[in-house]
Parts: structure tokens; sequence; C-alpha cells
């Protein structure tokens, strides 16, 4: 078979417009150490959901042979860095064969220069991707309130700066009667988004894409279903396959745990106020006091709750000023101007002193609805035969906005008959994608959600099986050489019907398997 080749090129935006901005090709400056690729989950286990950012590394020339002519040329801290070159630079690696066009794009956040005069003179550049942002922003949003885990989703991506280029967000069944009440203040959006995909049984993570190569995505449960027209077959041209081949990939026990929400009988209590005063007081003419309240049960200050349809406070009502932090001063209660942020589990609150004297805050309160979290619900199922035989393997879920343990009950129960009996797990599987046209353009093709099946005779796969793409390496080499590592994960090849859908009784004759909803 003829050795084919994708081309390969490295492009960033030099002029500070975030990515969409110009993009410059440097490739010329890339050194021929491997550019590494690196997105998605690494893992086929049902807790693992969501992916985190992905790293993208890669050398550039620092010497005078590059296309600056000077030393220094990509070293951040060296006089001669390259105008528009640094930390958190949009860059991106395009490949492009028989047509097909992929990017993956990432920002930059180290740059490691080799130091010495005898040595390559190279700057190893790590990039990574936009779920970094997420990893690093607390959840921006207010309590959410009967709510589709998608539209959540949705709402916690708005917040996050800066937004992703493209954003593909599946249709929920699922809606929660409230969500975001049970975090703190300091709660990172990533693992909201972890959260959301575990209790919708989906996934969320980033693709690849034609256009920029910034995808984002929340895959919602029943989307794998009964799978789909494999990208590819890979038979006899894996360059390496992992199988885990143990016992603790049986799972045969589940336990899920769940959360009802009381949201009624609580209505306009003090869901916030100041656990004491501040000693410091608040400038004249213009001075601002910021400070950060948790909602929490007026009768039991340590416990965290939720509240909703929250009260603008009121002089005198919610909130006193003094010129003196015991109170016992002059009342300044007038000219003190308050304004409320609301947030899902706190509120921000902002003070503004017009006083021409310094004035201390001597009471705050926020009225508004109390959401209170009830007894926690556990639903569980087991196989008591693949218990016997293999003995027992719990797996636990923590389903923090599942409030219906109807719906809990049916997800441990599809859990259960998904990983109860042994099957073909494979951790990773590699081939290098140079070796045929099929081969490349299944590497140019393969991405998180893909599905491609597999043969493997000594390992016991002797009829090809179907799996998903759960993550992605690619590792290109000198003379582009592309080596391709998937991270699989089997897929149910079941045909399902949902009754609340509107399916046919009639498609219930051993063609479908009923769906959980």
């Amino acid at each position: 078979m003829p050795w084919v080749t994708p081309v390969t090129t490295v492009e960033a935006v030099l002029n500070g417009s975030g990515i969409l901005g110009t993009w410059t090709d440097i490739s010329v400056d890339v050194t021929n150490d491997p550019i590494k690729l690196s997105w998605g989950i690494k893992s086929y286990r049902p807790q693992d959901r969501c992916a985190g950012p992905g790293p993208i590394t890669l050398a550039m020339r620092n010497d005078a042979g590059s296309s600056g002519g000077v030393v220094g040329y990509y070293a951040p801290t060296h006089a001669n860095c390259r105008s528009g070159w640094g930390y958190n630079i949009p860059i991106r690696v395009k490949q492009v064969y028989g047509g097909v066009t992929r990017y993956l794009l990432g920002y930059i956040t180290d740059l490691v220069s080799e130091p010495g005069l005898y040595e390559e003179q190279r700057v190893f550049v790590t990039a990574v991707t936009w779920l970094d942002f997420a990893a690093r922003t607390n959840v921006p949003t207010t309590l959410q309130i009967d709510k589709r885990a998608d539209e959540v989703f949705s709402a916690v991506i708005a917040g996050i700066s800066p937004a992703p280029a493209n954003l593909v967000v599946g249709l929920s069944n699922d809606i929660y009667p409230i969500a975001l009440d049970n975090i703190s203040a300091n709660t990172k959006a990533l693992s909201v988004i972890a959260d959301l995909a575990r209790n919708e049984m989906g996934y969320a993570g980033e693709r690849r894409d034609a256009t920029i190569g910034q995808t984002v995505f929340f895959e919602v449960r029943g989307a794998r279903a009964g799978a789909g027209s494999p990208i590819v077959t890979l038979d006899k041209s894996m360059h390496d396959l992992s199988m885990p081949g143990g016992r603790a990939d049986i799972l045969n026990k589940f336990r899920a745990t769940s959360y009802p929400r009381d949201q009624f009988g609580h209505e306009g209590i003090a869901v916030a106020s100041l656990a004491s005063v501040p000693r410091t007081p608040i400038a004249a003419s213009g001075g601002t006091l910021e400070i950060w309240l948790n909602y929490t049960d007026p009768v039991q200050r340590d416990t965290r709750i939720g509240a909703k349809n929250q009260v603008n406070p009121v002089q005198y009502t919610d909130y006193t000023a003094n010129t003196l932090v015991d109170g016992t001063g002059d009342d300044k209660t007038t000219t003190l101007g308050v304004v409320c942020a609301y947030f899902a589990s706190s509120v921000k609150v902002t003070f503004t002193n017009t006083d021409a004297l310094p004035v201390y805050v001597t009471a705050f309160q926020l009225r508004g609805d109390g959401v209170y979290a009830l007894n926690p619900v556990t639903s569980e199922a087991s196989d008591p035969t693949s218990v016997a035989t293999y003995a027992e393997n719990l797996t636990e879920f923590d389903l923090k906005y599942q409030s219906d343990p109807n719906v809990v009950d049916q997800l441990v129960a599809y859990q259960l008959y998904l990983y109860k009996d042994p099957k073909g797990y494979v951790t990773s599987v590699s081939f290098v994608a140079n070796q045929s046209a099929t081969l490349m353009a299944a590497a140019m093709a393969g991405d998180v959600t893909s599905v491609f099946d597999m043969v493997e005779t000594m390992t016991g796969l002797t009829t090809a099986q179907r799996y998903f793409i759960n993550g992605v390496d690619i590792e290109i080499a000198e003379f582009e050489v592309v080596t391709v590592t998937w991270y699989p994960t089997p897929a149910d090849m079941n045909a399902y019907a949902r009754l609340d859908t509107g399916t046919p009784v009639s498609q219930l004759d051993g063609s479908a398997l009923l769906g959980w909803v």
C-alpha cells in the first residue's frame, strides 16, 4: 500500500485579537520534535463523563536560523521576541488530507526556553484547549429553576469568557426543579459541567472541527443508543492495543444518590446575613465595600441552602450604617447605597458610601425564598448471578441535580445491564495512519463520539466489535508520520423505543428494547 501523508501547519494569532484575529502560519519555525495533540476522556468507565482541557505540545526554533533571523525570536522574555508572541495567545494545529481539514485550537500556557549556546536552542510550547477556561472560572450563573440539563449546561457556558467558538448541545429529557443551589461560590464551571454530564448519563467535552478548532459539546443520554455506522474497521492494522483484562471491569452492583428539594413553605426568610460586623469603615465620598455571603438557613446558619425570589435590600429593614462600628454614633443608613448580584448559591453585595464621613455597615440581611435539600435518596441495583460468579464490584454515583428517584432507579438498572458481564473492554488502540488512505481518512474523521469497529483475534475479538471514541491522542513526528491513539468505550448495539416520545407499541415486538427516560 502507498505511504500517505497529510499536510500539517501550525498557526497563531499575533495581533492580540483572540481567535477571531488574523491567523499567521508559523510552521517554518516549528522544529522536527513531535507535535502532540490530546483531547477527550481517556477512560471507558461509566463515572467518567467529562473531558478536561487537552494539551497541545510542540517546539519552536529559537536560534538565529528562525524566520526572524535573530536569537530569542520565540523566548517570551527576550528582547528579540517576536511581536505578538507570548502567553495565552491562540495557537492551532491544522491537518489537511483528501479534501478534509481539521483544526485543534489551544491557548499557550507554557514557553520553556532551552538555554545554552551548544544546545538546539528551542522553545518548548504547551497550549491547552478551551475547557481550561471552564476549569478556572467560578460558576457565574443564577439558580436554575425547572430547567432541562442542557439548559443548565448552556447557562453555565454563557458565563465563561471567552465563549467557545462552536457549541453543540443535545436536547435532554431531564427537567431539574432546582439546580446549582448546592454549590459553593468557588465551585469551578468545569466541575459543574462534569456533574451535569454524570446526572444526564451523557458526555461533555471538546472536538476538532473544520473551521477553527474549538467545538464544545454536551451529549445527552440516548445519543449513542443503537450506535451507528463505523468510520473504519481496524483489523490487523493496529500499532498497539491495550486491554485491561481485570475482574474490576465487571461492574455488577450500582448505587446512586439523588437529592430531592423542598422549595415551598420557606418564603420571605432571611436567606443571608452578616455573621459579624465588618471592622473596616467604608471610605467617605464614594468609597465601596464588596462582600460575598452564602445562602444559609436563618435558624442554623452553618446549613447551606438555595434561594430564589430575592428582595432588594431596604434601608433599616435589611441594613443600617453608622459612623461608629458599634452603632452608637450618627446614623448614616440613608447615605449608604447597596447593590446585590444574585448567584446560584450566594450573593455579592456592594456597599457605596456617599457621605462625607467614613461609615460602618452595622447590620445586613437579604430576604428571599429558601430552597432546602431533603434527605438524600439512594437507588441500588445488582445482579446476583454476576456477583456470585465474579465477586461484588460496586460503582457509585453522586447525582446532585437529580431529584426524581424513579429516574435514578432506571439509571442504575441500565448501567447494570451494560456492565455486569465480561466485555471486550479496550483501554486504548493506536495505529500509524500513513499506512493507507483508509486509515488516514479515519484519522481525520475520528473524533470524540465517532464510531469504529475492531477485530483482533489474539485477544478474543474474533468478530467486529463496535466502539465509541471517548478520547484522542495524535502525534505528528518528523516526515509527517501520524500516530493516532483512540480511547474507546463499548457501544450499545441495541435499538430502543420510548413510549414517552410517541413510539408505536408495535415496535416493541422484539425489534427494539424499551428505553428509559
